[in-house]
């Protein structure tokens, strides 16, 4: 009993001192809290002192730059197309005229040709050189190639194993080329009315793609290539024309094909 009773003494006591108006005890000598719990309290708030806070910074994010108009668009026509080459560039922009310039070139005198492991060389004169190659993927080969398909607006032939390509080559770039395959059936086509006969006939080999850059034109090469595939491209075996077919051939090629055989055959990539 005297224990409680000198507790509740204690606490009213304390009360007393809380709501009295004489100056309040400090932190430190408090008897309700702990001489070190105290100077804890008091780092604590002055840590957190509204003076001391400072105002968060946020940063803006960066500007990014409005693309640049490198030629002015003033409401008339910079581009124009090469009557020659076929190229359409802008006649303002530099990297457009140096690019025509390049294709132009290529375009009437065909691309540099590099000879290499890739190709083996089947006849060869004062004037020209001409290669044949099985290696199609090879860089040389296929970049030449792909040109030829942009010239003649074609697409990517489909070919088998077989396939060879002979290249014509002055003065060390590729003038004219001819694509063949290995086939087995062909079909007469009427050059007058385009009519396409259902007879099937055997054929041995197939003309896919036939080129000659534009400055080489009417000169031979494309029949002295045509000539020379018939007579190389099946080991020891000298082909008949009318065992040769054409594949998409476009008005100049269909002209070229009738004039070397005479009698007109086409076959279908692939088949």
């Amino acid at each position: 009993m005297k224990t409680y009773r000198a507790k509740r003494k204690y606490l009213s006591e304390s009360e007393d001192d809380v709501f009295s108006s004489s100056p309040t005890q400090s932190p430190e000598t408090s008897p309700l809290q702990p001489p070190n719990e105290s100077r804890l309290n008091i780092k604590a708030a002055q840590a957190v002192s509204p003076c001391q806070k400072r105002a968060k910074v946020v940063k803006k994010p960066a500007k990014t730059k409005a693309p640049v108009q490198m030629t002015l668009s003033l409401g008339q026509t910079t581009s124009t197309t090469c009557k020659t080459c076929g190229m359409t560039y802008q006649v303002a922009y530099g990297p457009d005229i140096s690019a025509h310039k390049s294709f132009h070139s290529t375009a009437l005198n065909g691309p540099k040709w590099k000879p290499s492991v890739s190709a083996v060389v089947v006849d060869k004169s004062k004037t020209y050189t001409v290669y044949k190659s099985r290696l199609l993927s090879h860089p040389c080969v296929s970049q030449f190639l792909k040109l030829v398909n942009s010239e003649l607006n074609a697409p990517e032939p489909i070919l088998s194993s077989q396939a060879a390509v002979y290249v014509y080559v002055v003065d060390q770039r590729a003038v004219g080329c001819v694509l063949v395959d290995r086939i087995t059936k062909c079909r007469h086509v009427d050059i007058q009315t385009g009519t396409l006969g259902l007879k099937e006939y055997p054929a041995v080999m197939g003309v896919s793609r036939m080129y000659v850059s534009q400055l080489f034109r009417r000169t031979g090469i494309v029949t002295k290539l045509l000539d020379l595939a018939k007579s190389d491209f099946i080991y020891g075996m000298e082909l008949e024309k009318n065992q040769v077919a054409f594949t998409q051939p476009s008005e100049g090629g269909l002209k070229v094909a009738e004039n070397w055989a005479g009698t007109v055959r086409v076959y279908r990539e692939g088949e």
